[in-house]
Formats: structure tokens, sequence, C-alpha cells
């Protein structure tokens, strides 16, 4: 289920991955988060990403280069109700999607973020390593649920980033 790379790293088999999703299928009904490997070129990271940020439900998504076509899986597959990016994707069509959308999403924009994570408006915060944009490109990255004492400190400063964060307009 594990192959050896040339890089001498190891990757999952297709079995390999088949075997994960069922077993996060299974694990699915969980409440608490849980950490997640997504691999390098793996075409389920996405789903598996989403699906972890839908477990959160309502939830503030962090990423500083969150783009359109995440923002749309996010409003599609999540109940992700606001979204705070960093100024390198102000330009970007969230319109499209927003425009479209058949709940409350909001898009701030602020260039004093940084790290990336979901901020349920209830429960634990989970940070994850990659931006959306780049989760199941050519690097692995995780999501993992942040412990108490840490998501206490991630969640303030990232409530008052976004109040101070600019409103997203069309361009």
């Amino acid at each position: 289920m594990v192959e050896n790379r040339e890089d001498g790293g190891v990757h999952l088999t297709r079995l390999g991955r088949i075997v994960r999703r069922e077993a996060y299928e299974l694990d699915q009904a969980a409440d608490e988060p849980r950490e997640v490997l997504l691999s390098a070129n793996d075409e389920w990271a996405t789903r598996d990403v989403l699906k972890t940020i839908r477990q959160a439900g309502p939830c503030l998504v962090v990423d500083p280069y969150c783009r359109e076509e995440q923002l749309n899986q996010l409003a599609r597959y999540t109940e992700v109700n606001r979204v705070l990016v960093g100024p390198q994707v102000a330009g970007e069509a969230f319109g499209l999607t927003l425009d479209n959308v058949q709940r409350s999403l909001e898009v701030r924009v602020s260039s004093d973020i940084h790290d990336r994570h979901v901020i349920p408006d209830v429960g634990p915060v989970q940070g994850f390593g990659a931006s959306l944009n780049g989760i199941g490109g050519s690097k692995q990255t995780i999501v993992v649920p942040l412990s108490e004492p840490m998501f206490r400190i991630a969640r303030e400063p990232s409530a008052t980033t976004w109040y101070t964060a600019t409103l997203w307009t069309h361009r």
C-alpha cells in the first residue's frame, strides 16, 4: 500500500489511498477533529480537506492565498461563512462565487495574516500547512487540530484581524 519513491521518500499506492479514504469514511462520525495527512499528488486530497473543513460547521477560514476556485469549493461543500485572504489574491474574481452562493459568505482582505486556520464558531481550531490552492500538489501537507491553549491563542487574533480587515468588493 506504500511504494518507495526515487528520492528516498514514500507515497501511498492507489490501494493505499482507497484504504485511507475508507478509513476516513468510517471515522467521519467522530466529533473531535483529527490529524489528516494530505499526500503529494493525491487526487483525493482536496476532497479530504473539504470534508475536514465541513466537519467544523460554520467557520472562518484564514488562508492568505485562497483563490476563487478554492472559495467556490468552500461555498459548495462546506458551511464556511467567512474567508480571510491576503492582498496577493485580492484581485481574484471572488464575485463569481459570492454572487451565486445561497447563504451568507463574506470575504475580507488583510496583510496581517500568514498562517492558515479553520476557526469554527464553536470548537477547536485547526491549522493546515499548505494553502488550499496547493492541496494535492507536489508537496504533502497536514491538517491538525490545535490543543486548547493553542486554539485559544489563535482564535482571538484572527477575530481581531477579521474585524479590522477590508471587505472584499468587486474590482
